[in-house]
């Protein structure tokens, strides 16, 4: 006798297994070849300020591709749209790979790639998101999108070392990795038993109007939905603050715990306990989302949050700051997956490409300004500063109660 999907566990559950899997893997090799690109761009360039002009492009591309990509995952067939990304990707990285081998790399090149990568990232981020609503029931969500939560810290984890390891043998192999990453994941998605488009769309003549209308009268229903909807303005403005916070709170760690004096692989270890915490996080969130109620998750989180940012002003030790991160990622990862579930719940099935793809754009935009401002506070004002101003900022967020969410990142930029 089959057992109800209802209540038939995650790892059993075929479809959601493949589909983690093959972003699992695409994630695991984007992470290895994270740190071959900036030293081919270098390669190539011969200078830092044009290689970090490439990375902002790519990203500036994947901004303003938000929004219309949200109103196509809404309209086109999900599991081809997936796959289709995953072969882009994959071809144009192959591309570099082979460029590199052949000793032609240039920064055209680079800039081609780093566009077609960012904009395919803003179609398969929101699309992956709402299949997982098809293949989980929704009881299950909130633990659902905790391990979607565990697999960006395992890539973060054991990615950058084993990137290292492979440009070392050569130059090429990292990005080749990342290319057949993609490939893997492509046919795994397109495994998917599943339909994963098609039951919240209009059928007949009502659907395919749906589907031909202009763009321009889709493009901005994501935001309005976001602004006009309590819950989830709330936790796109608190998704702004966090990526704001914790990209700068990274970079302040590295930073200045390598001004002390600390070994660079004593700085690595610290940021691998940061991401086991993550995990750990992850693997207890079904106990803990029974356990606690959603509003103890949210405020475990921000209480945690906001204690190990303002310790962190006053410790030295590099694994010190490590436990300390570790438990803020602890606690991000179950209040994550439970508002990231109730956000997906409550936004109506043929809105959720568009709200997932407004909620994305806010956030990414505020990312980058992070490492920008922490850098200048740290230079300017010191350690103590820079994070007292962080914790204070935090503080804020904690009291307001401002949840919420984002693009699968190791870092807790979703939840207050």
């Amino acid at each position: 006798m089959r057992v109800p999907d209802a209540v038939t566990p995650l790892r059993r559950n075929r479809d959601f297994m493949v589909l983690w899997s093959g972003h699992a893997i695409s994630s695991l090799g984007t992470s290895i070849a994270m740190i071959a690109y900036p030293l081919l761009a270098l390669l190539a360039t011969g200078s830092a300020r044009t290689a970090g002009l490439i990375a902002f492009v790519g990203m500036a591309a994947g901004a303003i591709l938000r929004l219309p990509a949200g109103v196509f995952v809404d309209r086109l067939p999900r599991r081809a749209l997936l796959v289709t990304c995953d072969a882009i990707r994959a071809v144009a990285t192959a591309s570099v790979a082979l460029a590199v081998v052949a000793d032609r790399l240039s920064m055209v090149h680079l800039v081609v790639v780093a566009v077609v990568s960012a904009a395919c990232d803003a179609f398969f981020d929101p699309a992956q998101m709402v299949a997982v609503r098809q293949v989980v029931p929704t009881t299950q969500l909130p633990n659902a999108m905790a391990q979607n939560e565990a697999r960006g810290h395992l890539a973060a984890l054991g990615g950058p070392p084993l990137g290292g390891l492979l440009f070392g043998v050569a130059a090429a192999l990292p990005i080749a990795v990342q290319a057949a990453s993609f490939v893997t994941s492509g046919l795994l998605i397109g495994s998917i038993r599943r339909r994963l488009f098609g039951e919240e769309r209009p059928h007949g003549e009502e659907g395919r109007q749906a589907n031909f209308r202009p763009l321009r009268h889709d493009l901005l229903t994501g935001i309005r939905m976001v602004w006009t909807n309590t819950f989830l303005r709330v936790t796109l403005l608190s998704a702004a603050g966090y990526s704001l916070i914790f990209p700068a709170v990274v970079l302040v760690v590295i930073a200045s715990t390598r001004a002390r004096g600390a070994p660079a692989v004593e700085i690595g270890a610290a940021l691998s306990l940061a991401g086991i915490g993550g995990i750990l996080g992850a693997w207890l969130s079904p106990q803990l989302q029974r356990w606690l109620p959603p509003p103890v998750l949210v405020y475990l989180f921000c209480t945690t949050t906001t204690l190990a940012l303002g310790a962190l002003m006053f410790a030295y030790d590099p694994f010190l700051v490590g436990a300390l991160l570790a438990l803020t990622y602890f606690t991000s990862a179950p209040a994550n997956g439970m508002l990231a579930a109730v956000q997906i719940s409550i936004t109506p099935p043929e809105l959720q490409g568009r709200v997932l793809s407004a909620v994305m754009l806010v956030a990414g935009l505020a990312a980058p300004l992070g490492p920008l401002a922490g850098g200048w506070l740290l230079q300017d004002l010191g350690v103590r500063v820079t994070f007292r101003r962080t914790h204070v900022r935090v503080r804020g967020h904690h009291r307001r109660g401002a949840p919420q969410l984002r693009h699968q990142t190791p870092v807790p930029s979703r939840a207050c």
